[in-house]
């Protein structure tokens, strides 16, 4: 029943992800219950993969700051650390927050491709609304959150919170084995 359950989540959250116009989906539930490894799986699916020309992760954590997933972000899109500083110190100078500059810097690279931002282990409001704001001209930007905490599942634009099950190891290796290639390529795949 679990392993169905959980088979019919991807399913659904990939052809929501890959439909027109969809925008998010998000899934919680207790530590080792299998988030990350769902959203794995779902990022390698073929219909994921073919309908994003770019898959953006980051893993928070408790730790981690929304800064940090916006530089990764940046880094994984191909804009160069010198050209993400240059934009920071400008917006610094005018007074404005560096977190504000990375999303319009990673807005302007995204114009007119479909992009997914894949935010894993998020455990506070601001982790949550990293990513919130990027948007992509003539393209599409979508994000999938992954936390232990329902009220951080809450996504603009998604057809609701996936409360996942319990998931065993074995589970777990058929999941990825099923649906994961191992690869990660840039451009037109996962990063």
């Amino acid at each position: 029943l679990v392993a169905l359950h959980r088979e019919q989540l991807l399913q659904t959250s990939a052809l929501g992800l890959t439909a027109a116009g969809a925008t998010a989906t998000a899934s919680y539930g207790r530590a080792g219950e299998g988030k990350t490894t769902t959203a794995a799986a779902l990022i390698h699916d073929v219909h994921v993969q073919s309908a994003f020309d770019f898959i953006v992760w980051f893993t928070f954590g408790q730790e981690r700051r929304a800064d940090q997933a916006l530089r990764s972000a940046a880094e994984q899109l191909g804009l160069s650390d010198e050209a993400v500083e240059a934009g920071v110190k400008r917006a610094e100078r005018r007074g404005e927050r560096a977190e504000a500059a990375l999303r319009a810097m990673i807005s302007k690279r995204v114009e007119g491709c479909d992009v997914l931002l894949v935010q894993d282990d998020v455990w506070t409001e601001e982790q949550a609304a990293a990513y919130a704001g990027i948007a992509a001209a003539r393209g599409r930007v979508a994000r999938m959150l992954t936390t232990r905490d329902h009220r951080l599942a809450v996504l603009p634009g998604a057809a609701g919170a996936h409360r996942l099950p319990p998931m065993g190891d074995a589970e777990a290796r058929e999941l990825l084995a099923q649906h994961c290639t191992g690869e990660h390529v840039g451009g037109g795949g996962v990063v």
